[in-house]
């Protein structure tokens, strides 16, 4: 009974510790895509990803969640994580299979700007747009260093 038990209990501290890991992988994910992230996270960011599970997508630096995260209230699954070239800023993108622009600066609350949407935060700047003609790239570029 004892030994049943002390399995129990260290089975259930393993499956605890694998959800605390993936509720933080799954918050710095989310803080690249609202924007909340320094420069020079991308393989922080990249890690985190591949902690979520995520497969590589169709596109160089794709990924695809194994589970959607939540960004400013609406889920994601298909991701972006640009890490800097030597020359520019990382960039995380979250990207909207057929969704309506509008919707989405409205979430992350985006001005209208040349034909997309943006918003400066603290450590960057979140622009929206239409690719592929019906896809919405949420893109998170931070202020260089």
């Amino acid at each position: 009974m004892n030994n049943t038990i002390i399995t129990l209990a260290i089975a259930f501290a393993a499956v605890s510790a694998q959800a605390a890991d993936t509720r933080a992988a799954a918050a710095t994910v989310t803080k690249a895509l609202t924007c909340e992230i320094a420069d020079g996270k991308a393989a922080a960011v990249v890690k985190a990803v591949k902690a979520l599970g995520a497969k590589p997508g169709k596109d160089e630096n794709d990924y695809v969640l194994a589970s959607p995260i939540t960004v400013f209230g609406i889920d994601v699954t298909r991701i972006n994580v640009t890490p800097s070239d030597g020359e520019g800023p990382d960039s995380y993108v979250a990207i909207f299979a057929n969704a309506k622009p509008a919707d989405i600066a409205t979430a992350a609350q985006l001005k209208p700007l040349a034909g997309g949407f943006v918003r400066d935060t603290k450590t960057g700047r979140l622009a929206a747009d239409v690719r592929d003609r019906t896809d919405v790239w949420l893109t998170c570029t931070p202020t260089q260093k």
